[in-house]
């Protein structure tokens, strides 16, 4: 017997508690579903990341370059970013048509004197030399010493800086006569300016002094070397920060072998092939400490 139904009220089942919710509206035939309301977020904390990605050096040049003009200055310190981006990877070759172009551009808005074109062209010079362009990094040096020594003065460190970096592309072309004769005054300039006891001074120094021993100008290069020790050993007693370290012993230990070898020389005697060997070996030896003193100047003017 088929049961009938129950039409009095009765309470929702424990087992379906949506029993008596009204019924969702079907949606019409042929017509898509309605989409869900979308719910904002808030704004993302510091720590949300984010799936914009930053600006490169490059960007911000055409941006800003697109906006303001090539000759604008803010577009020229946009492009000096940049090619200051390309050195710090090591980039020379990208980075030195870009500076050659920076250069032009700035002697045009600025004048060839400004701070900004010189410092551009030194850069620029800089991209020469790390390319083993050493001829026109030669030129552009030599502009860059004559320009800070006109706006700075010849003892100013950044002007010092590019008249020591003539002396290294001279070096390079083998000039070896050329850049002793440019570097004694260098030295000359770096005890006035910067003092005796500055690391700078020292290193210059050391380099003028493996110059003269090259040269066989062995009675001046001995007497630079004396008083060089001394007044590295001044640097390190007061406290200086040039220490007693390899610097300042190699400088103590070549002094002893300086004397010991080319005091023969001054005193113009003879000397056999053995000491000949010897002196051999101490200008190898002066030749490295020269090449350390080379790199710790690099080190110390790109650290400013």
């Amino acid at each position: 017997m088929d049961e009938t139904p129950n039409t009095t009220p009765h309470e929702p089942s424990r087992e379906n508690p949506h029993e008596h919710e009204a019924p969702k509206a079907e949606t019409p035939k042929g017509e898509p579903p309605k989409a869900k309301p979308h719910k904002t977020e808030g704004p993302k904390t510091e720590n949300a990341e984010t799936t914009a990605e930053e600006p490169t050096p490059l960007s911000r040049l055409e941006h800003v370059r697109q906006s303001l003009g090539a000759e604008h200055p803010d577009t020229l310190a946009a492009w000096r970013d940049y090619t200051t981006s390309l050195m710090a990877d090591k980039n020379y070759a990208d980075a030195r048509p870009q500076l050659g172009k920076l250069v032009a551009v700035c002697e045009k808005v600025f004048g060839d004197k400004d701070p900004v074109t010189v410092n551009n062209r030194a850069d620029w010079a800089r991209c020469f030399a790390e390319t083993t362009l050493y001829e026109p990094a030669l030129e552009q040096y030599t502009t860059v010493a004559v320009r800070r020594e006109e706006l700075l003065g010849k003892q100013d460190p950044a002007t010092l800086d590019a008249r020591y970096s003539v002396v290294e592309c001279l070096l390079a072309l083998q000039r070896d006569v050329d850049a002793t004769e440019l570097l004694g005054p260098v030295v000359a300039d770096c005890r006035a300016g910067l003092g005796d006891t500055d690391e700078r001074t020292l290193l210059a120094w050391g380099k003028w002094v493996q110059l003269l021993e090259d040269q066989s100008r062995y009675e001046e290069a001995l007497h630079q070397y004396k008083e060089l020790s001394a007044h590295r050993q001044a640097a390190t007693s007061a406290g200086g920060g040039h220490g007693s370290g390899s610097v300042g012993e190699r400088v103590d230990e070549l002094i002893a072998e300086t004397q010991r070898v080319c005091g023969p020389y001054v005193a113009r005697t003879r000397r056999t092939l053995e000491e000949a060997d010897d002196r051999y070996q101490v200008s190898k030896k002066l030749r490295t400490f020269g090449s350390l003193m080379q790199d710790k100047w690099r080190s110390r003017r790109q650290g400013e």
